[in-house]
């Protein structure tokens, strides 16, 4: 699943994001939902996942609870219009 995600450098079980990009991490069980924002790094270990932030905010995962991961071009990245009158 993270290899499929746009500019992700790979060092073994370690992914790092690319600098242009938010992702968000989604896990959890039913009734009990995570969401991790900004994430920078995910490394997998032998049944859970370390998950850091560019908060510097660290979680670890059970492996079986990750369910979806979210990617799209950081604020400095977006183009397109903005909102508003002309």
């Amino acid at each position: 699943m993270l290899g499929a995600l746009a500019d992700v450098k790979v060092e073994g079980d370690r992914f790092t994001m690319g600098e242009n990009w938010d992702v968000t991490l989604h896990a959890g069980r039913p009734g009990s939902g995570l969401s991790v924002q900004q994430v920078t790094t995910i490394e997998l270990r032998e049944g859970f996942a370390l998950v850091e932030t560019s908060k510097g905010h660290r979680y670890v995962i059970v492996d079986t609870d990750l369910h979806a991961i979210g990617q799209e071009p950081s604020k400095g990245e977006r183009t397109g219009r903005k909102a508003g009158f002309f």
